[in-house]
C-alpha cells in the first residue's frame, strides 16, 4: 500500500534532515524531551486509544455499554454477510472434503493447501476472513 501524499512529504523532510540529526547526536547535542503533561496532551489529541471520539459504547452483546474503538464496534454490531434466502441455518446441507474451522493464519493456509491438492474446502470462521487473533499477534507467530 502506498503512502498518501501528505505522508510522502513528511518522509522527505525526515530524509532531508537525517544526516544533520545523526551528526548532532554524535556531537552530543541533546533534544529536549516533552514534559509528562505535554505528552499526555498530544496523546489525547491524536492517539486513537486516548481520543474520546475514537471509542463508543457497544449497543448489543455481552459487553453492551463497554466503550471500545469505533472500528471494532462496527465489526461486532454489523449484520452478517449470509443471505438468509440462500443459507438457512436450520437446514445445513453442505458436502465437503475438508472443513477448516477458523479463518486466521493457520486455517487460511490449511484451506489453501487442501484446495491446491484438489479438495473441496469449506472455511468457517466466526467473523470475517482475516478477523482473527493472527492479525493481533503483530509478528509474534512462531
Amino acid at each position: 500500500m502506498a503512502y498518501p501524499g501528505y505522508m510522502k512529504e513528511l518522509l522527505k523532510k525526515v530524509e532531508e534532515t537525517r544526516s544533520k540529526r545523526v551528526e548532532e547526536s554524535r556531537q552530543g547535542v541533546s533534544f529536549p524531551r516533552l514534559s509528562l503533561e505535554a505528552g499526555e496532551e498530544l496523546l489525547k489529541k491524536y492517539h486513537p486509544d486516548y481520543r474520546e471520539d475514537a471509542k463508543r459504547a457497544l449497543k448489543t452483546g455481552k459487553n453492551k455499554g463497554d466503550r471500545i474503538p469505533n472500528e471494532l464496534a462496527d465489526v461486532l454490531e454489523a449484520y452478517g454477510h449470509l443471505d438468509p434466502a440462500v443459507f438457512k441455518p436450520g437446514e445445513p446441507d453442505f458436502e465437503t472434503d475438508v472443513l477448516v474451522i477458523g479463518g486466521g493464519g493457520a486455517g487460511s493456509v490449511a484451506a489453501l493447501f487442501a484446495y491446491e491438492k484438489g479438495a473441496k474446502v469449506i472455511l468457517a470462521t466466526k467473523l470475517r476472513h482475516g478477523d482473527s487473533n493472527t492479525m493481533m499477534a503483530e509478528g509474534g507467530i512462531q
